[in-house]
């Protein structure tokens, strides 16, 4: 019955025609089981005048058509209804969102003793989850009318033949698994009719499932989710809702049998694995990528779920893999995973969720739309995992997870061309981001996020990209000044502020005011704790900074930097042999972590190790053109007394004029001409150098520290003393 009122709106919307008026009155059933949507006198074929709402009467049936009058029964309409604004097709949806809801629970979603509470209700109050009234039904019901009811239409379905279409998929596979003898079956036509009187359920035949069948106490006991269906028949209140039983039936029985099959432990951990491109063209992996990654942030964003984060999961891009292992591998109960095939403008995403402690398939499905559809399909993906696993969503999670970072589909393809470019974390894939990026802003200039990470490639493209550190400095700043103008919510706008004021403007209040707004944002974000561990070790707050670097490392395990600076913070902190371990666990992670090894180097270099922290440097400078590694390895000869070869390389540095000006000093320090090394700081002072904000903590300056000019430079870069 549903799928035949979804049906005749779809037809109506198809021919222009808006209702304006779905309710239960307004759907009749034939004796032959059709359903009639009645009643189209107050439809409307063209945008009409906003209309105001008589908040004296609970019910507002007005026939009249002239501006100012509401059209609707005000317990039926949608919020911008209800507002007085323009009706259109996803009004009705709501509507009829209203009347399914009511079909299942035997009670109306929006409630109140006057008009006015009743439209306060539709406008501000989600209303119960169905599993409130009836348990068993299963999430992808709760999921259709969610969506349906959702208060902006921007996020509701945007067309009435998408929801009819997971309608249809919900019957069949109800109707499937009901021929595999699995269920109970669907309540026949002529026990429907039989229902229809005034006999209780069980009278009339129908075979319910033990978990919902009415106790047989009669002087206690309450009516059943069917009967108090049935006395509503009897006062022609809701005169359709009767043919929704092989629905619900079947769709409570589901509900219940999956529960207790696959739900024995509840779900509170999943890992998205890698999205498997298997289109023809390579260059699609950026679509792949980027559904993995926003389903892998998205699903975060619910606080009774733990996900781990998308560098984690990159490890497993492209390999054939077992996602028990994998489970158990990162100790999480669930394994999402999918493959994505795009030819032309049209994508086909399989998606699997797959039990780790069973191997078994817990759900399942297709999705056939437009690649301009990527991002509903993105939150479709989300909510039937969320359904899948029972997770209730509040308001503030649904708008999370409904939002959309830009309506424009274009800039939201440069925008995963960009991110797939960017996490590469290459000189090329950096600046090929960029490009990506400013493009995407050029197509919508209120995309917030592109702004951002706009803004984290010039900060990590640093040295990389062919401008100087101060045009870094202004176009990073410009770029995170616009993500948090764009939003403000955004809590990656905010740690890429955080990180400009730090690095770029010693602007350490400011820096500190957007760490901790960024986390209270998203708290499983891991940047914002790994930037905010590199503040408090400026600071010389160590032990505060190892614990958000330790939480960035729980959110993120695998992650190669993320792993080399916990090493980092040790190296600061100065206990150089646990920065010595920590570099040799991270290379197992990457072997050829540039990182790391100049982790190592830096450690090997304070323990008098020389002999291997110069082979690490000059392993970084084999494979590497940038002058720093060069500047640290001509540091590595001066500590270790080697002059002549420390002075030939500074030579190099100096006439190729490439190298910061803080690395000059630094082998100055290691050589031991003092004069020279504060003459080379205090330049960096002058053209903003970020890495002064490691002053006070650099073990390589140690022998600086004592001198009063050392003071004088803390005190302007707005070091605490």
């Amino acid at each position: 019955a549903a799928v035949q009122i979804a049906s005749a709106l779809s037809a109506a919307h198809g021919a222009g025609i808006i209702h304006r008026d779905i309710k239960p009155e307004n759907v009749m059933l034939r004796p032959d089981g059709l359903v009639k949507v009645l009643d189209f006198g107050l439809a409307k074929l063209a945008p009409r005048s906003q209309l105001t709402v008589d908040t004296e009467a609970l019910t507002l049936p007005m026939v009249t058509t002239d501006s100012g009058v509401v059209m609707g029964t005000a317990a039926y309409m949608s919020p911008e209804q209800a507002r007085g604004l323009e009706a259109d097709a996803r009004s009705d949806i709501f509507s009829f969102g209203v009347a399914l809801y009511e079909m299942i629970t035997g009670r109306p979603p929006f409630d109140g003793q006057t008009a006015n509470d009743l439209i306060a209700s539709i406008l501000k109050t989600d209303p119960p989850p169905l599993a409130d009234s009836a348990p068993d039904v299963p999430p992808e019901l709760e999921r259709i009318v969610s969506k349906a009811l959702r208060k902006d239409r921007e996020t509701r379905y945007q067309a009435i033949k998408d929801l009819l279409i997971d309608l249809k998929d919900l019957n069949r596979e109800l109707e499937f698994k009901a021929q595999l003898g699995h269920l109970p079956q669907p309540v026949a036509p002529d026990q429907a009719n039989a229902a229809r009187s005034s006999e209780p359920a069980e009278q009339a035949g129908t075979q319910q499932p033990e978990a919902v069948r009415p106790h047989t106490d009669d002087s206690a006991r309450k009516p059943s989710r069917v009967e108090t269906v049935v006395n509503k028949i009897k006062g022609h209140k809701l005169a359709g809702i009767i043919t929704l039983l092989s629905i619900v039936s079947a769709a409570l029985g589901i509900g219940y049998y999956l529960r207790g099959r696959n739900l024995e432990v509840a779900i509170d951990s999943i890992a998205v694995l890698p999205f498997a491109n298997a289109s023809d063209d390579r260059v699609a992996d950026y679509l792949s990528d980027g559904i993995t990654e926003w389903l892998i942030n998205s699903l975060s964003q619910l606080p009774q779920l733990r996900v781990p984060a998308w560098t984690t999961m990159f490890r497993y891009k492209g390999e054939d893999v077992d996602p028990q292992k994998v489970g158990r591998e990162l100790g999480v109960r669930a394994v999402l995973m999918g493959r994505v095939v795009a030819r032309e403008r049209y994508l086909t995403i399989q998606v699997y969720l797959v039990s780790v402690a069973k191997g078994s398939q817990l759900w399942g499905e297709q999705y056939n739309r437009k690649i301009a559809d990527i991002q509903s399909v993105q939150e479709e993906i989300a909510h039937g995992v969320s359904g899948r696993l029972r997770l209730r969503l509040t308001g503030e999670l649904e708008r999370r997870l409904a939002k959309r970072d830009t309506q424009n589909t274009e800039a939201y393809d440069l925008y995963l061309k960009g991110r797939y470019h960017s996490e590469k974390r290459s000189e090329e894939g950096i600046k090929t981001a960029i490009d990506f990026f400013q493009q995407a802003i050029v197509k919508d200039r209120e995309f917030a996020l592109a702004y951002a990470l706009l803004a984290d490639c010039y900060i990590l493209g640093g040295n990389a990209l062919p401008v100087s550190e101060t045009e870094v400095r202004v176009k990073a700043k410009d770029a995170a000044s616009k993500a948090l103008f764009k939003d403000d919510s955004l809590a990656e706008a905010h740690t890429s502020l955080a990180v400009v004021s730090m690095l770029y403007e010693w602007n350490w209040s400011v820096a500190e005011r957007e760490f901790k707004r960024a986390i209270e944002l998203n708290p499983v974000y891991p940047t914002a704790h790994h930037w905010y561990a590199e503040y408090l070790a400026a600071m010389g707050r160590h032990e505060e900074a190892f614990g958000e670097i330790t939480r960035a490392r729980d959110l993120d395990p695998f992650s190669v930097i993320i792993n080399r600076d916990v090493g980092m913070h040790h190296y600061y902190a100065g206990r150089y042999d646990q920065a010595i371990e920590q570099a040799q666990n991270t290379l197992k992670l990457d072997r050829d972590f540039a990182q790391a090894h100049r982790l190592l180097g830096l450690a090997y270099l304070k323990k008098a190790r020389f002999t291997e922290a110069i082979a690490e440097f000059k392993e970084v400078v084999a494979r590497s053109t940038s002058g720093r590694d060069r500047a640290m390895l001509a540091q590595a000869y001066a500590f270790d007394n080697q002059r002549a070869e420390a002075k030939r390389l500074l030579r190099d540095l100096l006439s190729e004029g490439l190298v910061s000006p803080y690395y000059i000093a630094v082998i100055y320090a290691g050589l031991g001409d003092q004069q020279r090394a504060f003459d080379y700081l205090e330049k960096a002072y002058r053209e903003g150098v970020s890495s002064l904000v490691y002053l006070k903590v650099d073990p390589r300056l140690e022998s600086l520290r004592p001198n009063p000019r050392f003071r004088d430079l803390a005190k302007l870069v707005g070091l605490p003393e």
